[in-house]
């Protein structure tokens, strides 16, 4: 049998998550009028920015690492890996906020 350790946590962060999402989607990802937006607003943004690019650069490496299949091989393997997916984390968010700003969104 499959063993979930924190199942129940990770349930409840994903849905506090996902309603924290659906009610803020509007005002995160909606376009800025020129030069104008909110405090309320610039704050979400930043925040949802942060988050994203933490789950991205710092955790997703750092998860990858403790995976079965990668904690087999040797160190400087081990650190290739999370070199090449810290790399292609980082570009990601860097495009993104590009994007978005090319959107106007940010």
């Amino acid at each position: 049998m499959l063993a979930l350790a924190g199942f129940p946590n990770l349930l409840i962060v994903a849905m506090a998550t996902g309603l924290v999402a659906a009610a803020g989607w509007s005002r995160v990802w909606g376009r800025n009028a020129a030069g104008r937006i909110s405090w309320r607003d610039a704050w979400l943004k930043a925040g949802v920015i942060t988050v994203t690019a933490i789950m991205l650069i710092v955790y997703l490496p750092a998860r990858v690492l403790q995976t079965t299949t990668v904690a087999n091989f040797s160190r400087p393997v081990q650190d290739l890996i999370a070199t090449v997916i810290w790399g292609v984390a980082l570009l990601a968010v860097i495009i993104g906020l590009d994007h978005l700003r090319k959107a106007r969104r940010v």
